[in-house]
């Protein structure tokens, strides 16, 4: 029942779409939802925002009061490109990339290569005193995928966002430890995967017991007042007024 309960609350005034999106990864995306809740609420009314990498929009809607755009770097390796209002890439003098009052980077760093150089472009494209708000990974099943590259503790998250040209660096949990055992629970339903061993059966029945498993360990997250074992981190920090790096944005036609 506690879960229902939050689960109303966090998702109260939004859109349908919006709150299917959040229960499909609930653990993860309630948390998520609330913290950009929190940049959209620091954001001015009218102010630049730009959505690094989620082409698909997702929370789009919490910045309708700012001009709100999606920008993601020539290479990049989404599908739904034609959704992009522009693209970055290297190369360019700051004065051209200082666009942007608010970056918001949700689930990038730990999806490309180079995490310090990707920071170090974003800084780019802020306006210095410019906010940026991003999620970084630590609990999560891996991927033989080439976008799925690095997981983060808070030292080395503040350690690349210093170096890179931000100040006023906040991180924080995304979520308690309850809440991590839960949705690696139900993450486990597909990572076990299926086979012809006529085992299937069986792993359906699995997937059951994990998923009200889940329910019941989620009820915990109250307890957690350490919450030292996250799915991950949000981030908060600013642009310096006086360090300026390369970047380059360009239109799309």
């Amino acid at each position: 029942m506690a879960s229902l309960i939050r689960a109303t609350h966090v998702t109260r005034g939004v859109s349908e779409r919006l709150r299917v999106f959040v229960e499909e990864s609930p653990y993860q995306r309630r948390g998520l939802l609330e913290f950009l809740r929190h940049a959209a609420e620091q954001t001015p009314s009218g102010a630049r925002v730009a959505d690094i990498g989620m082409v698909e929009r997702p929370y789009g809607e919490l910045f309708g009061h700012a001009q709100y755009c999606v920008i993601d770097w020539d290479e990049s390796a989404q599908e739904v490109a034609s959704l992009l209002d522009m693209t970055a890439s290297n190369g360019s003098s700051a004065a051209a990339a200082e666009l942007f009052d608010v970056l918001l980077l949700v689930d990038v760093l730990g999806r490309v290569p180079d995490p310090a150089a990707t920071l170090r472009q974003a800084h780019g494209l802020l306006r210095p005193g410019g906010a940026v708000y991003l999620t970084a990974p630590l609990m999560a099943e891996s991927s033989r995928s080439e976008r799925d590259c690095f997981r983060f503790t808070p030292a080395t998250i503040e350690h690349l966002l210093e170096t890179s040209g931000f100040e006023d660096v906040g991180v924080s949990p995304t979520n308690d430890c309850f809440s991590t055992i839960a949705q690696l629970l139900r993450d486990a339903r597909g990572a076990m995967g299926r086979s012809d061993d006529g085992l299937d059966e069986r792993r359906a029945a699995a997937a059951a017991v994990l998923d009200e498993l889940a329910g019941l360990i989620a009820d915990l997250a109250p307890l957690d007042v350490r919450r030292v074992l996250p799915l991950g981190y949000n981030v908060e920090a600013r642009r310096s007024a006086d360090r300026a790096v390369p970047g380059r944005v360009s239109e799309r036609p």
